[in-house]
């Protein structure tokens, strides 16, 4: 006969189940947890692979090509302009604005993706930076053009051209520092 007060405890077999099956739910459950964890990290990082990765190779790209093409201007500065000088800066200055573009789309490209996985990108800096030099290229092709149909007769004024463009190719540079 069971006593009036005394609750009515379970067996030990009882204990036992209720204990894996306990066991069993918290497995399941961080189990669970694991998995959405773990694809949110591939998420993230098929975004830094497909997104952020090309985009910082191709600014990284930009940034070695302005630092060659800024040292082949301050060259022009000390020397005569020779025409290998001449015609480097002819190729880079049609170069230039496809890496800049290539730069543009994979802000664009990284953007999409990181809203896409509903992430923020905090891009806008770059892009920023990236318009400045942008707008810089466009200030100064006309400039080269007069440098390259100058004579040898009109040495102050192409002095004067050649700082002008050491001054922007430097600022052109430190855009680039920002934005990578």
């Amino acid at each position: 006969m069971a006593r009036p007060g005394r609750r009515r405890s379970l067996t030990i077999p009882t204990r036992i189940v209720l204990g894996y099956l306990v066991v069993l739910v918290a497995f399941a459950v961080v189990g669970g947890l694991s998995f959405l964890q773990h694809h949110r990290t591939s998420q993230t990082l098929g975004l830094l692979e497909d997104g952020y990765l090309p985009l910082a190779l191709t600014l990284s790209q930009a940034k070695a090509t302005q630092s060659v093409y800024a040292n082949l201007v301050e060259r022009a500065l000390q020397s005569e302009r020779s025409t290998p000088t001449k015609s480097w800066l002819r190729a880079a200055l049609r170069i230039r604005p496809t890496t800049l573009q290539r730069a543009n789309d994979g802000v664009e490209k990284a953007e999409t993706l990181a809203e896409e996985l509903g992430q923020p990108a905090p891009l806008r800096s770059v892009r920023r930076e990236l318009d400045a030099i942008a707008k810089a290229y466009s200030e100064i092709d006309a400039q080269y053009e007069l440098l390259f149909n100058s004579t040898d007769e009109e040495q102050e004024a192409v002095e004067g051209l050649l700082a002008k463009l050491r001054a922007t190719e430097q600022r052109i540079e430190r855009n680039y520092d920002r934005a990578s």
